[in-house]
Order: C-alpha cells, then sequence, then structure tokens
C-alpha cells in the first residue's frame, strides 16, 4: 500500500482516481486544489496543472515525494518544465486509466526499497502479507491485513471508521456499516495487540495507530 495524494479539481476525475486507486489497495488522500493537505509522508503526488488560485507547479515545490503530472497542459514547453522541476512523469489528459494506475505502479515499485515496517516487538510485511509480534508469526484475514496497512499508512493521524469503510469494504462493491468496522478491528486486536500498544481507539471518533510504546 502506497500514500497518495491527488491534487485535482475536476471533482468526477478526483472521485475516479481516488476509487481506481483505492481498489489497488493504495491509500489515498483527496485535494481538490482550495487546500492541499501535506500532513503525511506521501509516497507520490498526482498533480493537475491548472488549479484555483495555485498551480501544480507552484505545489510540486512543496512536497519531497514523486511527482506525476496529470493535466491538460500539452504543449512541449510545459512538458519540459514539469521535467525541470524533477517529476516523475508527465501525462495529459484525456488520459487511459490503466495506463495511469501502471504508470502510477511504475513509480511506486521505482521508489520503495522495502515493504517491511519495524518496530519494537513489530514486524509487518505488507506485500507478503507476514505478520510477527514479539517475533512470533500471527495470521490475519484479508480484511485484517488491510486494517493493518491502512492504519500504519496513516500512523500518528486518526482514521475515521468512515474512512475505513471507503477505503477498503466500498473500493470491494461491499457495502457494509460501521459495526463492521468495530467488529473486525476488535479481531485484530485479539490477534496482534490485546495490550493497547499499537492500535489506540479514538472514541466517537476511529482509531490511531501508536509508535510510542513507551510502557513496553
Amino acid at each position: 500500500m502506497a500514500k497518495i495524494l491527488i491534487v485535482e479539481d475536476d471533482l468526477d476525475i478526483n472521485d475516479g482516481l481516488t476509487y481506481a486507486l483505492s481498489k489497488e489497495g493504495h491509500f489515498v488522500v483527496q485535494s481538490f486544489g482550495k487546500e492541499v493537505i501535506n500532513d503525511f509522508n506521501y509516497d507520490l503526488a498526482i498533480l493537475d496543472v491548472n488549479l484555483p488560485g495555485t498551480d501544480g507547479f507552484t505545489l510540486s515545490k512543496c512536497f519531497k515525494c514523486p511527482i506525476l503530472f496529470l493535466t491538460a497542459k500539452n504543449l512541449e514547453e510545459d512538458m519540459l518544465n514539469g521535467f525541470s522541476l524533477g517529476c516523475e512523469d508527465y501525462i495529459t489528459k484525456p488520459f487511459s486509466l490503466p495506463v495511469l494506475k501502471e504508470r502510477v505502479n511504475v513509480i511506486i515499485r521505482r521508489n520503495t526499497r522495502t515493504s517491511t515496517y519495524a518496530i519494537k516487538g513489530l514486524s509487518y510485511d505488507k506485500d507478503r502479507c507476514q505478520l510477527e509480534i514479539d517475533s512470533a508469526p500471527v495470521k490475519l484475514t484479508k480484511r485484517e491485513h488491510q486494517i493493518l496497512s491502512y492504519l500504519i499508512a496513516a500512523r500518528g493521524k486518526v482514521v475515521t471508521k468512515g474512512m475505513l469503510l471507503e477505503g477498503i469494504w466500498d473500493v470491494d462493491g461491499e457495502f457494509v456499516n460501521e459495526g463492521t468496522v468495530s467488529v473486525t478491528v476488535n479481531r485484530l486486536r485479539k490477534k496482534m495487540d490485546p495490550d493497547g500498544r499499537w492500535i489506540q481507539t479514538i472514541f466517537g471518533i476511529g482509531y490511531k495507530w501508536s509508535e510510542s510504546n513507551e510502557n513496553y
């Protein structure tokens, strides 16, 4: 799972990309150009160039992650400008969604050195779906793996139950209620975190992944 930011003021394009990339298993944050969310350590930012009150070329300078420009600006000078700013790819509209998804995956593979996340007492390889707690393997279901990956990707940030629904169940066409989220998270906790080392409940809102482990 990669953390991807989409900055696109066209609602249909933004929602379509978010749905498609979420279905690929990525953690996607949306922005429509009015406000750029720069709280996460993104693996990729997909930026439109023509944005209200700003432009993607200027915004690209705010990020240290790889950049993919997705824009209607198809002049050679625009493309050269994008690449001179260090972008990984430059795609013009209209575009092929399957081609864009493959280019996104290529960028992520090229810039991702390891899929393993490790802190004291825990090691998780998200690509191989292998979890170890205190050096002992723990078996998880598909949904439990998806929730764990989502929480780790957003570590330090509050993840609402609605975000988990949209990012995991909805993209698979399985529309359930928040009670299903609670049951699945509780089951995940019993398997890997009965003492509450990492998964924190934010009452009335959702959950947060913590790396502090002060008591361990």
